[in-house]
């Protein structure tokens, strides 16, 4: 399951023109949209998150994540004016680093981690105690 549609890529790319005869043709775009997808939960299934996401929240975190590793790949596959290299490499190095940060911190995609407290049990705010000096208020 791709992360994002080639039309929620060259929504970002206004500037270049895809169709059949162009390189990367249209095609061309829809398979750069697999193949980032699959990178993502290939890596994302090496910090044990289950794949393909569908939670909308996780959606939400891949998509623009998967949008820049597919502008990169077409920034690059197309005969590169001036500027458009260094989009290329802007763009690729946004996807690794959020790639990266989601190795580092998995929780952000995976639902069913609890956030610090066993699931099932309710805390209220007056059961934590507070200490301060030694002293507990």
């Amino acid at each position: 399951m791709a992360y994002c549609t080639s039309a929620d890529v060259l929504r970002e790319l206004p500037h270049i023109t895809i169709d059949a005869t162009t390189q990367p043709s249209a095609d061309g775009v829809t398979q750069f949209c697999t193949d980032v997808a699959a990178e993502i939960d290939a890596r994302l299934r090496a910090v044990s998150i289950t794949v393909p996401v569908t939670d909308e929240d996780g959606l939400a975190v891949l998509k623009p994540l998967s949008i820049n590793g597919v502008k990169a790949k077409i920034l690059r596959a197309k005969e590169l004016e001036d500027g458009e290299a260094e989009q290329a490499a802007t763009y690729e190095e946004l996807y690794q680093t959020a790639l990266e940060r989601i190795e580092r911190r998995p929780s952000m995609l995976r639902t069913e981690d609890s956030p610090g407290q066993v699931e099932g049990i309710e805390r209220d705010d007056e059961d934590i105690a507070f200490t301060r000096m030694g002293t507990e208020w």
